[in-house]
């Protein structure tokens, strides 16, 4: 399992329950929130982003999504909106998978590079995720007016020798699944008021206490 840094921060695990709220977004995808919490510092996911530093808050929101059509879900217009403070966060990290399954797995969640990274030699890294211009990057095609996007960037190298890139996500080809979305939230001096979208569309309101 490969581990990446992300440089920020993360403080103790708090869970949020809320009360289960189905929608269905893009004539298709429905989405019923489950859970929301504060994340650790490292947990076991696919990619086990680690997250460190002053200001932020890594939080997870579980949800159970399906696709409608039976096909594929593009989890990259996902984002979380800060009301007060005027921001749109994207996604650091997603992971989707079977509540159940005997022998196969079922973990999806690939990250695919926003900026392309080469070595010295000018030839791609091997331990880094694809760079892969055919898949687009869907959380660029839309905008909130007064709102500033916020995309985290990740560290695949060392504090040393840096690598860096923004990450989104291929598409997860079950079309139905339990996700696992997370965000690396700042923190500012009004109090957040948070909200989740799948483009243009509120999906939730999203309680936590980030304290």
């Amino acid at each position: 399992m490969k581990r990446f840094t992300f440089i920020l921060l993360i403080a103790i695990i708090s869970t949020n329950y809320i009360v289960a709220q189905e929608i269905t977004v893009n004539n298709n995808i429905t989405i019923d929130i489950k859970k929301v919490k504060k994340a650790p510092t490292l947990f076991h996911t696919q990619q086990n982003v680690k997250v460190k530093g002053d200001g932020l808050e890594k939080i997870m929101i579980k949800s159970k999504i399906k696709s409608e059509n039976k096909k594929d879900v593009d989890v990259n217009p996902f984002s979380l909106l800060d009301t007060v403070n005027k921001v749109r966060y994207q996604l650091v990290e997603f992971v989707g998978y079977k509540s159940f399954s005997i022998g196969v797995p079922t973990y999806q969640g690939k990250e695919l590079l926003k900026t392309k990274l080469l070595n010295k030699r000018g030839r791609p890294y091997q331990s880094v995720p694809d760079f892969d211009p055919k898949i687009k990057d869907t959380f660029e095609d839309y905008q909130f007016e007064g709102y500033k996007n916020i995309t985290c960037q990740i560290n695949f190298g060392t504090d040393k020798n840096p690598i860096v890139s923004g990450i989104y996500y291929a598409p997860i080809t079950m079309n139905s699944f339990i996700a696992d979305a997370f965000f690396a939230i700042q923190k500012f001096d009004k109090e957040p008021v948070f909200e989740l979208y799948y483009g243009n569309e509120k999906v939730a309101d999203i309680d936590i206490d980030l304290d």
